[in-house]
């Protein structure tokens, strides 16, 4: 057959046209496959820390924890078919390298549904980030600033560092403390909790003597010892790295006729790298006598935390008796499943989906919930049809309007490197009575 002008030029039109029909056809299984694949794809909770830096001893903790959460839920069966993994995004201590970090997450990493972190030293870069995007995040900031701001993808179970504050200027009070020095690194993540303090102290009648923040990793702080003393203080409160940590108490022995201080601060205390920084100066006898922290109290009891526990000590993590009983550890462990049971509940992955299920998982009240303390139990309930509330390791998470929950403070003595002894718990209620008379 021989075709004519128009008629080629109506061929030489449809040719390309069966040709895209043939070739979408023969990719037409192919990518109903990789659909199929991608269906039962390992989803990730990225867990943006601090792995290195000034602040690197928080990132080993919340991947301990994560790393629990995800093989109990794993081990149950997955979220909707899927596995999780935990997927480590190193901030390095500086919005300089985090921001670019946490925007490559969101913008380049696959098969992201969750977020734990980020941490204080970040978080004003990094939370509207990860907010733009859509994704659920567990911030373990204590930064004030996420107090009263709203961000509908931003949750934290772990107060606030003002709350803290207040509630080592209980503890201050309670020890008959009147003359208090604080001495912290001058960074957004170490002297967060000090405007709590010193409104906390005033308000106990005692005497903030001395305020003074001081650079990180410096070779010697005589001169700031030397000013500290020359105020009398009772007791030093303050947030340091182990480095600069180290320092002080070497320099105040120095020039205090080898004398020590109290010295009362947060969770950082009772970090392995503290630990052993600090006990090579004083010794481990002086470290227990001195040494005192204020943290947000972990799980001690209870059908999830014993269920935690149990997966800490049998796994292979070095300081795993530690992390047992650690808040920070315990929070990215109920994070994450506070995150896969809202999936389950909204029989979604998709994050701006089942963001809104995070608050009906956690928050108490409402008729005809069934309690559930672990990821499995939480999953089968709802295969059977019920509403649940999540009562995990950390007690009492109840969000307000701007997704925070705080609870009760207890003050810890160091024991050893494997353990801390319980003085004294300070409940939410007195932080709050005292936070009133701001």
């Amino acid at each position: 057959m021989v075709l004519n002008g128009p008629a080629k030029r109506a061929l030489a039109t449809m040719l390309p046209i069966v040709g895209a029909v043939v070739i979408l056809g023969a990719l037409a299984p192919v990518t109903a496959g990789a659909a199929r694949r991608a269906s039962k794809q390992t989803l990730k909770i990225a867990d943006v820390q601090t792995f290195t830096g000034a602040t690197a001893a928080f990132g080993p903790d919340s991947y301990a924890g994560c790393q629990i959460a995800v093989t109990a839920i794993n081990k149950a069966g997955g979220v909707l078919g899927h596995h999780l993994k935990c997927s480590i995004v190193d901030s390095r201590s500086d919005v300089v390298d985090s921001v670019p970090a946490v925007q490559k997450l969101v913008s380049v990493t696959q098969g992201v549904v969750g977020v734990y972190g980020p941490s204080t030293t970040t978080a004003s870069a990094d939370v509207p980030v990860i907010n733009a995007a859509h994704i659920p995040m567990f911030a373990d900031t204590g930064s004030t600033e996420f107090t009263h701001k709203h961000y509908a993808y931003f949750w934290r179970i772990i107060p606030a560092d003002d709350a803290v504050g207040y509630a080592e200027a209980l503890w201050a009070k309670d020890q008959g403390y009147k003359n208090i020095a604080l001495m912290y690194v001058n960074n957004v993540s170490d002297e967060g909790s000090i405007p709590g303090t010193i409104v906390g102290a005033k308000s106990l009648g005692m005497k903030v003597a001395s305020n003074q923040p001081v650079p990180g990793d410096q070779t010697s702080y005589d001169t700031e010892v030397e000013a500290l003393l020359a105020k009398h203080p009772t007791v030093i409160i303050g947030t340091m790295d182990p480095q600069t940590g180290a320092t002080v108490p070497r320099d105040l022995q120095q020039l205090n006729g080898g004398n020590l201080i109290p010295f009362v601060t947060d969770e950082t205390i009772n970090q392995p790298t503290w630990v052993k920084a600090i006990e090579a100066v004083v010794g481990k006898s002086d470290y227990a006598k001195f040494y005192k922290s204020v943290i947000p109290a972990a799980g001690t009891s209870g059908p999830a935390f014993e269920f935690y526990k149990k997966r800490m000590l049998a796994s292979n993590n070095k300081t795993k008796q530690h992390w047992s009983v650690d808040t920070y550890a315990q929070a990215p462990y109920d994070s994450v499943t506070y995150m896969a049971l809202a999936m389950q509940e909204a029989k979604s992955t998709k994050p701006s989906v089942y963001n809104k299920f995070i608050e009906k998982i956690a928050n108490p009240g409402g008729k005809n919930r069934v309690v559930a303390h672990t990821f499995a139990q939480g999953k089968r309930e709802i295969a059977k049809g019920h509403k649940i509330h999540y009562e995990g390791v950390i007690e009492d998470v109840d969000f307000n309007k701007f997704h925070s929950s705080s609870g009760n403070y207890v003050v810890q003595l160091l024991k050893s490197t494997t353990g801390v002894k319980t003085l004294k718990t300070i409940t939410s209620s007195a932080v709050a009575k005292l936070t009133k008379k701001k």
